[in-house]
Parts: structure tokens; sequence; C-alpha cells
């Protein structure tokens, strides 16, 4: 319809006569089918958002755009910002620097089209006398191969004063020289000084060492001796104790066997006596109370087996209600047991 042909159909600026159907580009007011997007200098496509709008609201590429700025001669770089402008040239303010010392000028005088500090230039490029330090005007003297430059009437003067600076400086090497010796001397005593006390050391440490080696010989000598007596006395004393046990064994042996026949002899005369003591035919010297013949030591006459036959008859019989003759005619065992009741067994 007349309505979308006027909405939706436009036409491209100057790059082609076809009508725009599709997506298209926009750059200020006119507007460009993709592919008619060029550079309006270099009529190369412009593929990126990276562009430059000229006054005719046309496109320029970055690269031709940057052309028609002005560099810096400095640095070669185009400037985007504040330019300093002098010697017929643009230039970055931070890249206006002494051709010399290559600092920021702030002012400047110029030689040779280059700007140049004050200072720098006149150390450059004007000449001064090296004793009253004016400009030299006109002819001048050279002194000790360019070392100094001078006025006809500073000559004497700067020479009186080089021989006057060259006799204190001589002066000066020989006390320095003179210093240095001494300092050497001193500095090869202090060496040799210390050399003798480093070699007395080493001397002292040797010996020091030898003793410490014999002291370690000798200690290991004598705890070798020391070891070795230790186990003869140990050898010695296991011997006599052993000898010791023996003998204590044989003691042992022989009193037992001793006690032994002892015990078989006491058991044979017990036995003995048994069978042929009778109490009741003992005769008695003298009788006892029950307490004597209870309490140790009893009387030296009479037989502990018996102890109840030395009772009178009447004490006999108060003690176990019975006469002797009852009592030896009952068992052994009840015997016994009457006696342990009143102790006397």
């Amino acid at each position: 319809s007349d309505v979308y042909k006027r909405q939706y159909q436009r036409r491209v600026h100057g790059q082609c006569s076809i009508k725009i159907l599709d997506k298209f580009v926009v750059c200020g007011k006119n507007q460009f089918h993709k592919n008619c997007f060029k550079c309006i200098k270099c009529k190369n496509l412009i593929e990126t958002d990276e562009y430059y709008k000229t006054d005719d609201d046309m496109p320029c590429c970055q690269n031709c755009y940057q052309k028609t700025m002005k560099s810096c001669k400095g640095c070669g770089q185009i400037i985007q910002g504040q330019a300093f402008a002098a010697l017929e040239a643009t230039w970055h303010k931070s890249c206006f620097k002494c051709h010399k010392c290559r600092l920021v000028l702030t002012s400047y005088v110029t030689y040779d089209k280059e700007p140049y500090h004050k200072d720098c230039y006149k150390s450059m490029f004007v000449r001064e006398c090296t004793h009253c330090k004016k400009t030299l005007d006109g002819d001048y003297f050279e002194v000790g191969n360019g070392q100094a430059i001078l006025h006809e009437e500073c000559v004497d003067a700067y020479k009186a004063i080089e021989a006057e600076r060259a006799e204190k400086q001589r002066k000066e090497d020989e006390e320095k020289e003179r210093k240095q010796r001494e300092e050497r001397e001193a500095a090869e005593k202090e060496a040799a000084k210390r050399q003798k006390e480093k070699e007395e050391a080493e001397a002292r440490l040797k010996a020091a060492i030898e003793e410490a080696e014999k002291a370690k010989a000798r200690k290991e000598l004598e705890a070798k001796e020391r070891a070795a007596k230790e186990a003869a006395d140990r050898e010695r004393r296991a011997r006599e104790e052993e000898a010791r046990l023996k003998r204590e064994r044989e003691e042992v042996e022989r009193l037992a066997k001793e006690a032994e026949e002892i015990r078989l002899r006491a058991e044979a005369e017990e036995k003995k006596l048994k069978e042929k003591i009778d109490p009741r035919k003992l005769e008695f010297t003298k009788f006892y109370t029950l307490k004597e013949l209870q309490t140790k030591p009893w009387p030296q006459d009479v037989l502990p087996e018996y102890r109840e036959a030395y009772l009178s008859n009447q004490d006999f019989y108060k003690v176990f209600s019975m006469s002797k003759d009852d009592f030896y005619d009952l068992k052994d065992w009840r015997q016994e047991e009457l006696k342990k009741k009143v102790k006397l067994f």
C-alpha cells in the first residue's frame, strides 16, 4: 500500500538506488543497506561499530578519520585532547621537551629548530671563560688540551690558581698515600698478628685434640681393665658362692642326716623306754605339785613323758578323778587326752 511504502520503504542516500526492504544501518539522518555502509574516503565496507560521522552524516572509518587529525611531533600519536602549537608543529603538552635534558618545557629558546631550556642552551652553545665565567667574545685561549677556555687576561690568574690547586692536590695525594701506607702496614701487622694467633690457636687445638684422644684411650683401657677385673671378680665370687652353697648343702645334708639319726635313736630309745618303763613301778623319792609339773623347767629327776606319775596318790586322784592303776589301765590315746586337759602332755 502507499502507507507501507511511505513508512517502510526507504531509499539509500547517495550509494545505490535500491529501496530498503530488509535490515539497514542509520548514520545521522541517512539510512544504508548493510552492504552499502562504506567509508566515504576509502570506500571499504565498515563492519564494526568503530567509525566516525562526517558533518554531512556520512560514515568514515577510523583509519581515514585519524588521517585528517593532527599528530604530535614528539610522539607521533594522534592528538585527541588539548594540543600545544610551537615551532610550526603541534605537540602534546607532555611531549614538548628540551632537546638536551628531555624535561617538559614551560619556557624555551630555539636553536636549529629544536627547543631547549635556557640553561641547557647556554651550556651547549654559549662559551664562557673557565676562570671569570663571563661570555667569550672574539679570540680565546685553550689550556690543558681544551680543559679550560680563557680570556687572555685570565690566563695567568687561572694558571696560578691551577698551580696552587695542583700543589694542594699533590699534598693531599701524598697525605692520602701516607695514610694508605700506614693503614696497609697496620693491616699487615694486624694480619700477621691474627695469623700468629690463628696458628697458636690451631696448635692449642691440635694439642687439646691429641690430649683428648690420649685421655679417651686411657679411659677406654681403664674401662677394659676394670671390666676384665670386674668379670674376674664376678667369676671368683661366683666360684666362692658355688663352693659356699656346696658346703652349706653338704652341711645341711650332714645335719639332716645327723638329725635323722638322732630322731631314729630317740624314737628307738623312747620305744625302749615305753616298753621297759611302767610308771606304776617307778620308785619316787619325792612327789611334786601339779603346778610344778606344769611349769618349765621341770625338776631334773622327773621323766617328762610321765610327769603325772610324780603326783602323790591323793593329788593324782584330785586331778584325774581316778587312781594311778585305773589311769594306766586306760588306752594310750585316752591317757594323752586326759593329760592334755591338765597340761601334762
